[in-house]
């Protein structure tokens, strides 16, 4: 989790980041990492570039009036090269 526990809508904490590389550093190669709370548009990059493979979405999409726009825009964010 990337916010306390509780509703949408949160901040993204930065520490998630930096929890996100130690797994994948310390941790078996084939674990799945996902990553929840605060991911949008200007954190979703981050997540993945830190090991995130599943980032769990919803007020950045659910906010905006076209859905299909939001979840196009987050998936050029997330594609990390």
């Amino acid at each position: 989790m990337s916010v306390p526990a509780g509703f949408g809508g949160q901040s993204f904490q930065d520490i998630a980041l930096e929890k996100l590389r130690q797994l994948r550093r310390t941790q078996r190669r084939d674990l799945l990492l996902e990553i929840d709370g605060g991911v949008n548009n200007e954190t979703i990059g981050r997540c993945v570039e830190a090991g995130a493979q599943l980032c769990v979405v919803g007020s950045a999409i659910f906010k905006r009036e076209n859905y299909a726009d939001a979840v196009e825009q987050l998936s050029r964010q997330a594609a990390v090269e």
